[in-house]
């Protein structure tokens, strides 16, 4: 399986998931955030905190944090499945 997108929601996911990313034969890209510029690379690690912190944010936070996954599976389901070569 080669994903195109892989969201790390949390410490834990983000730390077993960053170490499993590096052991793949094509390594994903680790953002902290998503861009505001679509992403060069075309596979993509996103490490976000968990959705419980977003859950304790003010209004504007939060919806920030729910345009990042938006923005991120948008542009996942724009670029289509990943080709493997």
């Amino acid at each position: 399986m080669h994903p195109r997108l892989v969201m790390a929601l949390g410490g834990d996911a983000n730390v077993w998931l960053t170490e499993w990313a590096g052991k793949q034969g094509d390594p994903l890209a680790r953002v902290d955030s998503w861009p505001a510029e679509e992403p060069v690379d075309d596979r993509v690690l996103l490490c976000l905190r968990h959705p419980s912190w977003a859950q304790k944010r003010p209004a504007p936070e939060r919806e920030a944090y729910i345009g990042e996954i938006a923005a991120s599976l948008r542009w996942a389901f724009a670029k289509g499945p990943y080709e493997v070569t």
